[in-house]
């Protein structure tokens, strides 16, 4: 009986932290200065939107939370422009520089 009870217990749990993890991981990440941010992959024709939302957080601290924020605004980008869940977007940092990978899925 006590162990039916753990496995409720466990599995009423399991959702809640399964939201927080996301979150957690992004407040994992140190801030690490980002001098320049780049994309590399598929890139819309208009740029400028880019530069618009990447310039204010270069030469900047950026902490995990800031840097999902620029990836949600970034699929909000490729959205709009109709690429709705038709692209995967990740990133990763080298020597101070941000590069998110823009990959169209087939």
């Amino acid at each position: 009986m006590r162990y039916l009870a753990l496995m409720i217990f466990l599995f009423i749990s399991l959702p809640a932290s399964a939201q927080q993890a996301s979150s957690a991981q992004a407040e994992r990440i140190a801030p690490a200065f980002i001098s320049n941010i780049k994309i590399a992959g598929f890139v819309l024709d208009d740029k400028n939107q880019f530069i618009k939302l990447f310039k204010p957080h270069r030469n900047k601290y950026l902490s995990g939370a800031d840097i999902d924020t620029l990836l949600q605004q970034l699929q909000e980008i490729y959205e709009l422009a109709g690429f709705q869940g038709l692209v995967s977007i990740g990133y990763q940092i080298k020597k101070r520089t941000l590069t998110f990978d823009v990959a169209l899925i087939k």
